[in-house]
Parts: structure tokens; sequence; C-alpha cells
């Protein structure tokens, strides 16, 4: 390395894959063997070189400082959440629990096991996995919701996880995936506490709409709960 912290590269080896084209009339004789710059051993010395150079006077004190201070309170007060509609419900769950977000797939059903609940087994990047119904679970109406004209709805599926547990289960609609500060979430009101929030512990709005997020303890024991013996 250079006292600047510049990658010790010749000069012939800095311009060569600049200059030399297979149409061009100076030709790197070592194009003609691997086809292509990006094959070349050398032009891979070269952009690895960039990564060993040492770091900047100070650098390492001036990150270590940023990293090892105080903490941005709005962060930390923020939940990451994927809201998702089911029938007319919006609900949110916690990103930390979220596997994939998929296209709806062939449900494969499994005899004298499938029921209302459990829907049959769901194969999600070459695994099968327990597919449950969101709407028994959560105890929710067939009601569908009516849509603007224009926008078009698209139904999915979402693989979720905690510890060894997987599901997945099928929505409606996915909206988005929101940070959502914690200070603007409101606790659920009496006139709330049915079977169909259960499941629910606080309540948010977004995008003129009011949503409620899923504890997630509680909806993964209900899941669990609805697997067949």
């Amino acid at each position: 390395m250079t006292e600047n912290g510049s990658a010790l590269i010749s000069p012939e080896l800095n311009k060569c894959w600049k200059r030399s084209r297979l149409d061009s009339d100076e030709v790197c004789e070592k194009l003609q063997e691997f086809g292509n710059c990006r094959n070349c051993p050398d032009f891979s010395l070269a952009a690895r070189s960039l990564l060993d150079r040492p770091f900047p006077d100070g650098l390492l004190d001036d990150w270590s400082e940023r990293l090892s201070g105080a903490k941005d309170s709005s962060i930390s007060n923020e939940m990451s959440v994927v809201v998702f509609r089911i029938r007319d419900e919006w609900l949110a769950l916690d990103t930390h629990f979220l596997q994939e977000v998929a296209e709806t797939r062939m449900i494969h059903t499994v005899p004298a096991r499938t029921n209302s609940l459990f829907l049959g087994l769901v194969n999600v990047n070459g695994e099968l996995l327990p597919c449950m119904s969101s709407v028994e679970i959560l105890g929710l109406t067939e009601n569908l919701v009516s849509h603007p004209e224009g926008k078009q709805a698209y139904r999915r599926m979402i693989a979720v996880q905690k510890e060894n547990n997987r599901f997945v289960f099928q929505v409606d609609e996915v909206l988005c995936v929101s940070q959502v500060s914690r200070d603007v979430m409101e606790p659920l009101p009496d006139t709330l506490m049915s079977n169909d929030t259960a499941l629910m512990t606080r309540l948010f709005y977004l995008e003129g709409a009011t949503v409620g997020l899923l504890d997630a303890e509680r909806f993964f024991q209900a899941l669990t709960r609805s697997l067949p013996s």
C-alpha cells in the first residue's frame, strides 16, 4: 500500500480494462483467454485491493463514538410491521416474525387431518408448511370489503415463524411494511373486546384505515392449538 492508502496497482493494470476491447486495435492478450475483463484474475485483484486499503486516520474512532452514543429515541420507539387485510379487517404483525410474502399457491389437503382451521400443506421454497385458516382462527366474518373503482387487490400467502414454529396463512391483500411509532398506538376500546379482536393488542391508523396489531404470542399460540393432533 502507499502512504495515502491507495492500492499498489501498476499503471498498466489500472488502464488495461479501460482501453482493451475485442473490437479495438489494442487488445489485451488475456482478453482472448477470458473473454471479458470481469473474468480476468488481474481485474479481480485490482477490485479486491480497493477493499484492502487501510482506514483513514480517525475513522474507527469516529464510528466507535457514533455507535456508542445515545440512541435516537424516536427510532428505538418505532416498530416495523407488515400490514394486511383479511376480509374487512386491517391487521398488522411485527416483521420480526415475518418470513415471506408469496403469491397464492396450491394447498395440499391431508386426509383425516384437513379441517376448517388446518387447511393443509403448502410448498414454500421446497418445504411443506401447515396452512392455517386466518379467517377461522381470528373469528372473522366472511364479508368481503368493496374496493374503489380502479383499485386491484391481490390475495397473498404470508409465511411466519416464531422459534421453531412455522406457518402459512392466506390474506386478501398486503398493504405494506411500515415503521409505526408506539406512541401513536392506542389500546383496544371496551366496545371492540370481542372474539374477532381477542388476538389484537393495540390499534393504530395508517393511510386512512384502522389497523389492529396482533399479539404475536397469542397469535402463534392460536396457530399451534389449531394444528390437528
